[in-house]
């Protein structure tokens, strides 16, 4: 699966103020994906939980740089993914080193690292490497591979480059046996491994290598591919170039099967052989429609070097490959050639090995301008024409098989016989014994092509016998007596017979007999021939016999005696018609029969009989109710007295005096009587507003009804609540007796209009007078409380000049050196406010017949001065503004 992260990392956090890759996964503790905008990030981290490291500008990705220490630049033990971001291990420690269940390189870079690009170590299941559009570039390593060292299940690489690495095993090493590897598109350039595998070097049962090309790679073994074990698989791929120590220009496998098919290998070197490719062990692989140009080795194949392998070389092409041989086929090994094609080379095979030469096209294959050529194959020369391979072309797979057309060709092909190995058939059952072959012209008599016989010198043994008991590979599939003997059945209850779905087998399996006739397995008292014959009625076949039911069935009548009341009468039988009181149980069930089933102690056959069976109340002395049933089975209904004479008895008469009173009468609406005894008084809705007569307060008027809104102050009650007008907003009115405005608080009430003698301001404090209220003006000195603010005295109580004299008291109360009590001097200003100045020494000169001022007469004087004030301030009195000079004359 592709990781296409790189291009949506604007659903990642972004990262800022962080300098290092630490700070910056510190800095984002949550989400599992962060992103890094472009610059360098101080590496060195070790990420233990699951994390995907996005750069922000794929075309300025954020460099990961090693700073200091020995530890990887980036440390993983959880799946992590780097998306378009470079890993830099400047030359001193190895890149990303993951142990977790997954890495991902997303169009990512590892370059410049000296302990390997990523070493990924076994961690979690199904542990997987991905990279996709990625480079790796000049990492090193003295152990291992030099790009990826890969310890885990399965490796993918889709469209990745890898130049400049050197390590044991060069650019990706897989080294777990039980790991597969696959490529797609990828570019190798460059690599080297001091041991085998310049590219790759593979152990684990499968590598696939599809469109990938291999340029300039060196090894000790394989200067591309080194695949040990397993399978091999190489589709439309180009090596060029390559160079080995000593064997594999190309490819080297040692006991590896598999296929390379449409590729081409040109210009690679071995030092001792296999120019190309290197094939030692046992296996056995196939190069189909491929192209083998200029390779070249010293000695052991310039092009294919074969030790101890089986090769087929199917519709490919060898051209000029440089060195003693193009093929060389050592001792134990075989090479099968079909419709190939050998060009140009000094020998075109050598060695000891077997080679068989065949094809499925009219040629062949065709050996053309080889100095040598297998024995007994002719070579076409120089007198013949060209087959039409023409000069090789570029270094790419193309179809460079033999031509068909070419005038002459086809007369002068080589003729050598088909080599294709027969087997010999001693018993002559059709099939061969693979351990002895022929392979010659024509097929010897008792040769057969088949060679699966496991044992030929039984007849009754090959693929196509069946197995026996006996301990013998009869059908030669390698397992003895599978699939033989009789069938077993299990006997589950150890009665000796058996049931359900047999096995075959040449030995019984335990608790299994031969016989599958037990009707019963789970019953041991059950099986066929019980010498007990059959029990009746038990409810088991005893002797798993049908023609000796458990049930006979004597009089036919479908029922068998141990259900059928009377066997041997037909018209008796469980569930049959019954007829009353007739003295026979006809359905076997002696509670139906003169039944009182409503249980009310009169049965059916008694004289007289209930009526009714099934109504309890119904039965012969019973009281007649008015139900519409005979009660008292006279064979009335509902019969007795009308006493009002008004068709219904009294029974059914709601009022029995009153003959406009019973069922079936018409009810008046809303009158509180129900004339039609149905319990209810009939009702109506007159004026069509949902309510009837019997809950609307005005059934003409459909504004009157429940729950309709009372809310203008018109005296009516429209929500028939009991209460008019109590839904229309309301203010609080007190009563205004006097008229001044202002009313009495302890009237208060609630109105929805104005009351006329009512007002909507309270604080009157004396509802008689119209001259007393919140708004009038205080008199002074008439001990009446005018403004209601409870004081009687009104601006007389004040004492503006603080002179200790209130209101009239103070003749003057601007000045506080004039009051009553104060001390008179010689101005002319009266200071004791008793209506005396004393400018020219009054005070001193006169003396008043009663003692002076201090005397009684003087004090009466000035009270009756006092009163007079008053009643000048009185109302119906205009204030005086004169002195009281001029209005008291005082007498000496």
């Amino acid at each position: 699966m592709l990781i296409a992260v790189a291009s949506a990392w604007a659903a990642c956090t972004e990262v800022g103020g962080a300098t290092t890759l630490q700070q910056a996964i510190d800095a984002e503790p949550v989400n599992g994906c962060i992103a890094l905008g472009p610059g360098t990030w101080a590496g060195g981290v070790s990420i233990a939980r699951s994390l995907t490291i996005v750069g922000t500008d794929p075309q300025n990705p954020p460099v990961i740089a090693h700073v200091a220490g020995p530890q990887p630049v980036v440390a993983a033990s959880a799946a992590l993914v780097l998306a378009s971001v470079v890993v830099d291990g400047g030359g001193a420690v190895p890149g990303v080193q993951a142990t977790g269940s997954r890495l991902v390189l997303d169009h990512a870079e590892v370059r410049d690292c000296s302990g390997g690009g990523v070493f990924f170590g076994a961690g979690g299941s199904q542990t997987q490497f991905q990279a996709i559009a990625s480079r790796f570039a000049d990492n090193t390593t003295t152990f291992g591979a030099s790009h990826v060292d890969f310890l885990g299940d399965d490796l993918r690489d889709w469209g990745g480059e890898y130049t400049g690495g050197s390590g044991s095993w060069g650019a990706i090493g897989i080294s777990q046996i039980d790991a597969t590897g696959e490529l797609y598109g990828t570019r190798f350039v460059g690599n080297a491994a001091s041991g085998s595998g310049g590219a790759i070097h593979a152990a684990g049962p499968s590598l696939l290598v599809e469109e990938c090309r291999f340029e300039q790679g060196t090894a000790s073994v394989g200067a591309a591919i080194f695949k040990e074990g397993g399978q091999l698989d190489v589709r439309r791929s180009v090596f060029v170039d390559g160079s080995a120590a000593s064997y594999g220009g190309a490819i080297a496998t040692a006991s590896a099967g598999g296929t390379v098919a449409y590729t081409a290998m040109c210009g690679n070197t071995a030092s001792i052989g296999g120019g190309a490719l290197r094939l030692q062990g046992s296996g056995a692989l196939t190069v189909s429609e491929s192209l083998l140009d200029t390779n070249a080795a010293t000695s052991a194949g310039a092009a294919v070097s074969i030790e101890g392998a089986d090769v087929v070389l199917d519709a490919s092409t060898l051209v000029e490959n440089v060195g003693p041989n193009a093929i060389f086929v050592a001792s134990g090994a075989s090479l099968s050639l079909a419709d190939a094609v050998i060009e140009g080379h000094a020998a075109a095979v050598a060695g000891s090995g077997s080679l068989v030469i065949g094809g499925a096209g009219t040629d062949g294959s065709v050996f053309w301008d080889n100095t040598t050529n297998p024995a007994g194959v002719p070579g076409l020369g120089a007198s013949v024409l060209d087959p039409g391979l023409g000069p090789p072309g570029p270094c790419a797979w193309e179809d460079r098989g033999p031509s068909t057309t070419t005038a002459g060709h086809q007369a002068l092909a080589p003729v050598w016989c088909d080599l294709t190995p027969v087997y010999r058939d001693l018993d002559g059952d059709g099939f061969g014994d693979p351990a002895v072959t022929y392979a010659g012209c024509g097929t010897p008599p008792g040769y057969v092509a088949d060679a699966t016989d496991c044992d030929d010198r039984d007849a009754a043994t090959s693929p196509a016998a069946l197995e026996q008991c006996g301990g013998g590979d009869e059908d030669c599939d390698g397992q003895t007596d599978e699939g033989a003997g009789p069938l077993w059945y299990a006997d589950l209850d150890g009665d000796g017979f058996g049931a359900g779905v047999g096995v075959q087998a040449c030995v019984a399996p335990t608790g299994s007999v031969a016989d599958a006739t037990d009707c019963d397995d789970a019953l041991a008292d059950a099986f066929p021939g019980n010498p007990a014959g059959e029990t009746l009625c038990n409810g088991v076949d005893d002797d798993c016999a049908a023609g000796t039911p458990d049930s006979p069935d004597g009089d036919g009548d479908g029922h068998g005696v141990c259900t059928d009341c009377a066997d041997g009468d037909p018209s008796v039988w469980p569930g049959a018609p019954e007829t009353p009181c007739d003295g026979i149980d006809s359905n076997c069930d002696p509670a139906d029969e003169n039944a009182d089933a409503d249980g009310d102690g009169v049965f059916e056959c008694d004289q007289p009989p209930d009526c009714d069976d099934n109504d309890p109340t119904a039965l012969p002395g019973a009281a007649e109710i008015c139900d519409g049933h005979d009660n008292d089975c006279d064979g009335q209904i509902d019969e007795g007295p009308d006493t009002d004479g008004d068709g219904s008895p009294d029974i059914c008469d709601c009022a029995d005096a009153d003959a406009t009173v019973h069922p079936g009468a018409t009810d008046t609406v809303c009158d509180g009587i129900d004339q039609d005894c149905d319990g209810l008084d009939a009702t109506r809705d007159a004026d069509g507003d949902g309510s009837s007569c019997a809950e609307d307060c005005d059934d003409d008027d459909a504004t009157f009804v429940p729950g309709a809104p009372d809310d203008e102050c018109d005296g009516l009650d429209q929500d028939c609540d009991g209460t008019p007008d109590d839904g229309a907003p309301r203010t609080t009115r007190y009563d205004d007796t006097d008229g001044d405005g202002y009313g009495d608080a302890s009237t208060a009430a609630d109105a929805c209009d104005e009351p006329p003698g009512t007002v909507a301001i309270a604080g009157d404090c004396d509802d008689d007078a119209f001259a007393v209220n919140p708004g009038a003006e205080e008199i002074p000195g008439n001990a009446v409380d005018e403004d209601c603010d409870g004081r009687a005295e009104g601006i007389e109580s004040v004492d503006l000049d603080g002179d200790g004299a209130i209101g009239a008291e103070d003749c003057d109360d601007a000045d506080p050196t004039r009051h009553p009590g104060a001390t008179e001097d010689t101005s002319p200003v009266d200071r004791d406010c008793d209506g005396f100045a004393d400018p020219s020494g009054r005070l001193a000169t006169c003396a008043c017949a009663s003692g002076g001022r201090s005397g009684a007469g003087w004090l009466v004087l000035a009270a009756l001065f006092a009163r007079r004030q008053r009643q000048l301030t009185s109302p119906g009195h205009a204030a005086s503004s004169a002195s009281p000079d001029a209005t008291m004359q005082i007498v000496k």
